[in-house]
């Protein structure tokens, strides 16, 4: 994924929370083959993921000293979306 060495704590974290949310979409409904049927019926879901996303967002960029984090650049956060999508 790259980064610096100092980054690379902060990307590990960072891709754990963001494999949550994918990984919950698509185990939501049982026996549906596709993940994406009735995507946006359960709001409560999706306002959870955005909350818990820009949380992790704010943890990460001005969390620093309070969580053990540095803050990353918007080519990594990229990269951390699509890491999370592919694999949760």
């Amino acid at each position: 994924m790259g980064g610096t060495a100092e980054q690379q704590s902060t990307i590990l974290f960072t891709l754990f929370v963001v494999f949550q949310p994918f990984n919950a979409f698509n185990i939501r409904e049982l026996g549906n083959a596709s993940p994406f049927a009735n995507l946006l019926r359960n709001k409560v879901m999706i306002g959870v993921f955005a909350l818990m996303f820009a949380l992790q967002v704010l943890v990460v960029q001005f969390g620093g000293a309070m969580f053990r984090t540095v803050p990353l650049p918007i080519d990594m956060w990229l990269k951390i979306i699509a890491v999370g999508q592919m694999r949760g």
